[in-house]
């Protein structure tokens, strides 16, 4: 299984969001603080909840949230960005489970899919893999980027913020604006509806909670 993607979410990738958290400038640390925190605010009502983060890059969610207690594991298309959340993970002497490319017959309370669908170009195989690997009961977790946002319109904004050559913002810049709505229309036509929607720091990207219907289980 291998989805394809219209930039980004490959090797060509090079912004390490884990380092940008950990050793990035002022304003790096403190944004990905802040959706880390953002992101954990709507794990609190489940229940010990099994996790599974769907295009972990380097795993900043998964080491963070590890780290706080939960039990999360991390799943990437990239060979790169899965063996630097290794090595990463035991620097950390955190036991996490990691997949390359594919993922065991299992499933998962939660799957969480944080700024991962503005660079899928075939969406409807990532919403099968989830399907396929969440419990019938157990819940999606969605970070999309507001498109119209200045720091996510203008790449130099982005670039003076965080220091990043401009060759690596320009490769990953996805090609398909994914809206808001698009995104509802999307989990809608999968048997989900949406039960919590949330605006993260400055607007700059809004999470949404699916739970699917009784119909669809």
């Amino acid at each position: 299984m291998t989805e394809t993607f219209s930039s980004g979410g490959t090797d060509l990738f090079e912004y390490d969001l884990y380092q940008a958290w950990k050793s990035g400038n002022v304003f790096e640390r403190f944004f990905h603080c802040r959706r880390i925190d953002e992101v954990q605010s709507l794990l609190t009502e489940l229940r010990d909840p099994a996790i599974l983060d769907y295009g972990c890059n380097t795993g900043t969610f998964v080491i963070a949230l590890t780290s706080r207690g939960y039990r999360i594991a991390g799943f990437d298309i990239s060979k790169a960005n899965i063996e630097r959340a290794q090595a990463y993970g035991q620097a950390a002497q955190k036991n996490i489970e990691w997949f390359l490319d594919t993922l065991p017959e299992r499933r998962w309370d939660c799957i969480l899919l944080t700024n991962v669908l503005e660079y899928v170009i075939d969406k409807q195989s990532v919403m099968k893999n989830v399907l396929r690997h969440l419990n019938p009961d157990g819940s999606v977790i969605v970070s999309l980027a507001n498109p119209g946002h200045p720091y996510i319109r203008f790449a130099a904004i982005r670039q003076l913020f965080s220091n990043r050559d401009k060759h690596d913002i320009a490769q990953s810049e996805p090609s398909d604006k994914l809206k808001a709505k698009e995104l509802l229309r999307l989990f809608k036509d999968h048997g989900f509806f949406c039960t919590r929607r949330k605006h993260g720091l400055g607007w700059v990207n809004t999470h949404f909670v699916f739970q699917r219907t009784v119909f669809s289980i």
